[in-house]
């Protein structure tokens, strides 16, 4: 490779080599160029070295220098080098692009953003060098990792871009960008801008605006939407796109600033000031409720013999068997406890809500150290049980004495939403599904409406019904929680309750028909019309849901895909079934979609093992015990050599604690007593909202006990 005179200068100037500071050295930076493409770093560095001693600093010299010292990650000396040419050149656009590199590799994300949009301010032309990519790659990678996820994606979309979409590192991180469990599916495609209306005195500086967006250049299309915005207030799609490019610049707080501002807007339509609402929801970085403080709360104690004898006798507590616990400082606890705020239940027949303990907290008891006194340690929240539950510590430890600490705040919203039971694993299915669809019912209806949000101004959802002022951010927070309680049984028609209990507007079909499916989101696409679809809108539709894990339409799409043997050749029905089991609530339905898409899949010459798989892994998550112990010797002795099948059953097993990770079989003492399939021979503990897909069984199980498998000790 060989350069001459009437190319662009490497200092990016914008001239040629012959009119900048290259003309003289061309020789130089023919052989500088030539080792670095020959991936001869260190030459090549040593020879701008010698070529600076001979002829004096060049901007091309240091620009080429610092490129080669950021590939071999000398951080100290780029940046070194790379002040000196900004110095020099504080207008030259690789100067900010080499800064932004620095900075992106230092951790200083908000700073490698602002050097890159100078870089694109200061180009000396239209065209974007391909250079550039890496920059937008590597805060893109960045962004990914802290959650940031608009402006994750909009810097690796440019970077695919500028590299003319071929590059596979890329491609897949923005597959999984869209496939990653966000907390809503709004975070899962791009935030929304508008079109200008064509007949606006403003139109031609938005489409301007748009064009800057296009190249990246998300700092400059702002500063010529605020001019429109002073000049224009409260137009929707201004205020909309500008939160979008915020967005994209990772500047959250100035983002969820316009999306509030768009949700307000009287003549903003009303699904559209939801959703902006939600993501101003999501990005305020302030609690999205009240607030309890949680604390670590210390009883010393004088004898901790005396102590776990008496706590071996008191009904409220069950011992979690044998301590592994491994603390940052010091051994770690003697024993552990859970504290109950009554005793077990003993009867299991016909329970409601209101009979079944609540877990107070875990008792960590440490022995005496030499510079502490022995001790029970545990960590509550300060709600209104907390002082009921310092005396029953008290009473059982002999002291009332103790220390508190604050470490920490938890919302009010996630106390509501997460409740800590004991449920016993002897209470039937039946009463369990029904236990739990009344404590589910209760929080939504009784308990969540109570809760003061920051969206509403620390007002609850109660004291605001009505009020048109809150309407928008009462219906986003109603449609937050829809989300949350998406795979939960009946959870549908107890949101329209919650709805019409707050005196909210209900949402509206969508006939596809008659609007264009680019504008409908992917929160309300759960909402169209699907037999009104036709077969070219349906496949696309579930191929897009397919990606982002679209739950609430995938549960009524494919059905509707599953009536149209047409589409056989371009939906896998039997992967299709798979889905739907995991999205159907009611467990027979659930187990009849696999078995379905197992005969599918043999008809189709498919084996049958990781479909018996599935439905392993599909009982254990749901309770549904029976025939566990079955399709494991099934799967054993006829499938074990079909390809993927000990991967997975290894992977489900391990996954509900019934072999380790590595394939050894659990004991029956690591488990508390646990039958092989999870039956509990001891009642065991229960917390949280349990759903379909939450890992957990509905009574908190994770299974346990012995088990074979090919390949395990």
């Amino acid at each position: 490779m060989s350069i001459d005179i009437y190319q662009t200068c490497p200092c990016h100037s914008g001239k040629k080599i012959k009119f900048c500071c290259g003309k003289d050295i061309i020789h130089d930076l023919n052989e500088i160029i030539n080792l670095t493409s020959g991936k001869q770093l260190l030459a090549a560095l040593d020879h701008i070295d010698r070529t600076i001693e001979k002829t004096g600093v060049r901007d091309c010299l240091l620009a080429l220098k610092t490129h080669i010292l950021l590939k071999l990650g000398e951080w100290d000396r780029a940046q070194r080098t790379n002040e000196e040419f900004v110095a020099n050149n504080p207008n030259y656009s690789i100067g900010h692009q080499h800064r932004a590199t620095l900075f992106a590799a230092q951790g200083d994300i908000e700073s490698a953003i602002r050097s890159l949009q100078d870089a694109l301010d200061y180009l000396p032309g239209d065209e974007v060098p391909v250079s550039l990519a890496n920059g937008f790659r590597l805060i893109g990678m960045a962004l990914l990792k802290s959650g940031d996820v608009f402006a994750a994606r909009a810097h690796l979309r440019y970077a695919l871009q500028l590299k003319g979409g071929d590059d596979e590192e890329l491609n897949y991180m923005m597959l999984e960008s869209y496939r990653m469990p966000w907390p809503s599916l709004l975070l899962k495609e791009d935030p929304r801008v508008g079109e200008a209306p064509v007949d606006q005195p403003w139109s031609d500086d938005f489409v301007i605006a748009l064009r800057l967006d296009r190249q990246a250049q998300w700092r400059a299309a702002i500063k010529k939407l605020s001019a429109l915005n002073e000049e224009y207030p409260n137009e929707p799609v201004i205020l909309q796109a500008i939160a979008a490019m915020y967005a994209c610049l990772a500047n959250r707080e100035k983002a969820v600033e316009y999306w509030q501002q768009f949700a307000r807007c009287e003549n903003a339509d009303r699904p559209s000031a939801v959703e902006a609402e939600i993501l101003a929801q999501y990005f305020d970085d302030q609690p999205a409720s009240a607030t309890y403080d949680l604390v670590n709360v210390v009883f010393e104690i004088p004898n901790v013999r005396e102590v776990l004898e008496k706590m071996a006798d008191e009904p409220k507590l069950i011992n979690t068997g044998p301590v592994e616990f491994e603390m940052q400082e010091g051994p770690p606890p003697q024993a552990i406890y859970v504290l109950l705020d009554r005793e077990e239940l003993q009867e299991f027949e016909n329970l409601t809500v209101d009979d079944i303990p609540q877990v107070s907290g875990n008792l960590l008891v440490f022995g005496k150290q030499t510079d502490r006194e022995a001790r029970v340690e545990t960590y509550l929240v300060k709600n209104d049980r907390y002082d009921d539950i310092i005396a029953a510590i008290a009473d059982i430890v002999g002291t009332s004495e103790h220390q508190s600490e604050k470490i920490d705040e938890v919302m009010m919203a996630d106390q509501v939403m997460s409740w800590d039971w004991h449920l016993p694993p002897q209470v039937s299915p039946e009463n369990r599904r029904d236990l739990m669809t009344a404590k589910t019912r209760q929080t939504v209806l009784e308990l969540w409406p109570e809760i003061p949000f920051a969206a509403l101004d620390m007002k609850t959802p109660n004291q605001v019904v009505g009020d048109a002022n809150y309407a928008v951010p009462l219906t986003a927070l109603a449609q937050r929680l829809s989300q949350q309680l998406e795979s939960v049984p009946g959870a549908e028609q107890l949101i329209n309750e919650l709805m019409q209990q707050l005196k909210l507007e209900a949402e509206e079909t969508i006939d596809p028909q008659e609007t264009d499916l680019a504008s409908v989101s992917a929160i309300r696409q759960r909402l169209l019309k699907f037999e009104k679809l036709d077969d070219e809108q349906l496949y696309a539709l579930f191929t897009h849901a397919m990606m982002i894990g679209n739950m609430p339409v995938l549960r009524n799409l494919i059905p509707e895909a599953l009536n149209r043997p047409q589409l056989t050749d371009r939906i896998n029905f039997s992967q299709a079934l798979t889905v739907l089991a995991r999205v159907t609530v009611d467990n027979e339905q659930a187990l009849e979609h696999l078995k379905k898409a197992r005969q599918l899949a043999i008809e189709n010459g498919e084996k049958a093992g990781t479909y018996l798989v599935m439905e392993l892994d599909l009982r254990l998550e749901r309770g549904i015990s029976e025939k566990c112990e079955d399709l494991v010797r099934e799967i054993q002795m006829r499938h074990m050599n079909e390809p993927d099948v000990e991967m997975m059953l290894v992977q489900v097993l391990s996954r509900h604690g019934l072999i380790h990770p590595d394939g050894r079989p659990v004991e029956m003492d690591e488990t508390g007593g646990h039958d092989p399939m999870g039956q509990p021979a001891a009642p065991a503990e229960s917390s949280g909202l349990w759903t379909p897909d939450s890992g957990e069984t509905a009574s908190g199980e994770s299974g346990g006990g012995k088990l074979w498998i090919p390949g395990a000790d």
